[in-house]
C-alpha cells in the first residue's frame, strides 16, 4: 500500500501496538534506501536505521499518542552519509485495537551538507549559540531577529581565534566550530563570547533587554559522525534555553535527549490531548464512564515469586517495573548494582517480557576472555548470528578498551563491523551488567566513555539488598520456611 502526500515529504503508517509498518509512500523507501515493497510488513525499529536516541524518542512519541513534533533525529547509513531529519508524528483514532499513527519525515541535511568548511576532527568541538526570549511584537519580529543574529556573527568574528569559524546564522542560532580545544577550553572561549555579545547587543528598554543567550557544546567522540556531534550541540543548546539562566553554557550529555523527549510529549500542557467531557462521579450515569475512549492504563506489576506463601513480592525498588516497560523498546539497557543483587534476573526479565524464547537467553561473561582477539571473535558471532536473541554483557568494562570501542560503533551505528558488503545489526536486544555507575567506572578508566554512551539511554539500578525491605522478607520466608 502507498500512501499520498508531498513529494518530498516520506510518509509512514505505523501501527502503535506492534511497531508494524502498514503503508509507506516512496518518498519514505527513497529516504531509506530501499523499496516500498521492502518496508511494508517490517517493524519500524528495524526498518528505520536510527541512532539509539532517536530511537528512543519515536518509542516515546508512539505511546504518547498524541500529535508530535519531533526533534532533529540522526539517521544512519552504513554505505553513506548520515542524514538528519525532521519529523512529525500525527495519531490515528485513540484507543483502538489497531490504533495508527502516521510518521512525516523531511531532509535537513547530510554529512556532506554541514556549515563547517573542514572536516571536523575528533580534537573539535561544536559550539551552537541560540538567541530566545525575544518579545516580539509590532515593532519586532522575523527580520529584526535576522539583524541582530547577523550583528551577533560579526561581534564574534572580531574575538574567536584565527582557526575557529563562525557560520551563518540560521533563524536565532550560529554554529561555531573550536579547533583543537577540550571542553574546558571551549567553556572558557564561550564564555568570554557571551560576555562580548551581551555587551555589545542586549540593551534595557528595547525587544532585546530580556533576551537570553545560550550555548550548548560538544566534542567529537571517537566513532561519532560530525552530524551526531552537531545534534548533540543542538539538543545541549536547547536544554540550556529549557533550564534557564542557571547554566546558559551546557556540554551535552546522555540526559539532554530524555529531558526533550519528555517535553515534546508534553509541549501543550493541559491542551497535549483533546479534552473531553469529566464523567458523571457516580448514578446511573456511571455505565456511561465505562465506555469512554480514555482509560487508565493499569502499571506493569512485578513477578510475585510462587514459591512463598502469601504476597511477598520483590520489586527492587522499581527494578522490575522498568525491566517490565523497556522489555518493549528496541534500545540498549544497562543494568547497574553491586555483586549479588539480581542484575541477571532483571535481564531475564527484559527477555521473557519481549517475549523471547528461553534458549535465544544468551549471557557473555566479559570476565573470560582472555585475549582481543577471543573477544572480538565471540562478539563478533553473537551479533551476526543474534536475530531475536537478547545478549547480555557481564562486566564488559573489564574488555580491553579496543574491544569496547569497536562494540561501542557497532551498537552506535546498527551496523556489524569487518563485514562486506555491510549489513545492519539483525533484531536483537543488547543489555550490559555494570557493578558500579558508568561514571565511576569511566572516571577510573575501567570503561570507555563510547560504551557507556551506548548503553546509558535508560539505565536501571538494582539497588543492594539491604535497601529492600521486600528482599529481607523474602529471604526470611525462605530461610525459616
Amino acid at each position: 500500500m502507498t500512501m499520498a502526500g508531498p513529494q518530498d515529504e516520506s510518509r509512514l503508517s505505523i501501527a502503535v501496538h506492534s511497531g508494524e509498518i502498514l503503508a509507506c509512500n516512496a518518498a519514505a523507501a527513497d529516504l531509506l534506501g530501499v523499496s516500498s515493497s521492502a518496508l511494508l510488513g517490517q517493524l519500524w525499529q528495524r526498518a528505520i536505521p536510527w541512532d539509539a536516541q532517536s530511537n528512543s524518542v519515536l518509542a516515546h512519541a508512539l505511546q504518547a499518542a498524541c500529535r508530535i513534533m519531533l526533534p532533529p533525529l540522526l539517521l544512519l547509513s552504513p554505505q553513506a552519509a548520515d542524514i538528519a531529519v525532521g519529523g512529525l508524528l500525527l495519531p490515528g483514532a485513540p484507543d483502538t485495537r489497531d490504533a495508527t499513527s502516521t510518521l512525516i519525515l523531511w531532509r535537513l541535511l547530510d554529512e556532506s551538507q554541514l556549515c563547517v568548511p573542514h572536516e571536523l576532527a575528533s580534537s573539535d568541538t561544536l559550539a551552537v549559540l541560540g538567541v530566545d526570549q525575544l518579545r516580539y511584537d509590532a515593532q519586532w519580529g522575523v527580520q529584526e531577529t535576522a539583524r541582530l543574529m547577523a550583528d551577533i556573527r560579526g561581534s564574534l568574528l572580531e574575538i574567536v581565534r584565527s582557526g575557529d569559524t563562525v557560520g551563518q546564522p540560521i533563524a536565532n542560532a550560529i554554529l561555531i566550530t573550536l579547533r583543537d580545544v577540550d571542553i574546558k577550553d571551549a567553556r572558557n572561549i564561550c564564555r568570554a563570547a557571551l560576555s562580548h555579545v551581551r555587551r555589545m547587543h542586549i540593551g534595557p528598554d528595547t525587544a532585546t533587554a530580556d533576551a537570553r543567550i545560550c550555548v550548548g557544546l560538544a566534542h567529537r567522540a571517537t566513532g561519532s559522525s560530525a552530524l551526531a556531534t552537531l545534534l548533540a550541540a543542538n539538543n545541549a543548546m536547547l536544554q540550556a534555553q529549557a533550564i534557564g539562566a542557571a547554566e546558559p553554557i551546557r556540554v551535552a550529555t546522555e540526559d539532554d535527549h530524555r529531558r526533550i523527549t519528555g517535553a515534546i510529549v508534553n509541549r501543550s500542557g493541559i491542551f497535549t490531548r483533546v479534552l473531553l467531557a469529566s464523567a458523571p462521579e457516580s448514578g446511573a450515569d456511571s455505565a456511561e464512564t465505562d465506555k469512554s475512549p480514555t482509560k487508565k492504563a493499569t502499571p506493569p506489576l512485578a513477578p510475585i515469586e510462587k514459591n512463598i506463601e502469601g504476597y511477598v513480592v520483590d520489586n527492587m525498588e522499581g527494578a522490575v517495573d522498568q525491566a517490565i516497560f523497556l522489555a518493549h523498546l528496541d534500545i540498549p539497557v544497562a543494568i547497574i548494582g553491586p555483586v549479588g543483587t539480581g542484575k541477571m534476573y532483571v535481564a531475564r526479565i527484559i527477555h521473557d517480557e519481549s517475549g523471547g524464547a528461553g534458549d535465544m537467553f544468551i549471557p557473555i561473561d566479559c570476565r573470560e576472555f582472555r585475549t582481543r582477539g577471543a573477544a572480538h571473535t565471540r562478539i563478533a558471532r553473537e551479533l551476526s548470528r543474534g536475530e531475536g536473541k537478547t545478549l547480555v554483557f557481564k562486566s564488559p568494562h573489564l574488555m580491553h578498551a579496543e574491544v569496547q570501542l569497536k562494540l561501542a560503533r557497532q551498537i552506535s551505528s546498527r551496523t556489524l563491523a569487518d563485514v562486506s558488503p555491510p549489513r545492519y545489526l539483525p533484531q536483537i536486544k543488547l543489555i550490559a551488567l555494570f557493578p558500579e555507575k558508568l561514571e565511576v567506572l569511566i572516571r577510573r578508566g575501567e570503561l570507555v566513555e563510547a560504551l557507556a554512551s551506548a548503553f546509558a539511554g535508560y539505565p536501571i539500578t538494582v539497588p543492594p539488598i539491604r535497601d529492600r525491605k521486600q528482599a529481607v522478607l523474602r529471604w526470611a520466608h525462605k530461610i525459616l520456611g
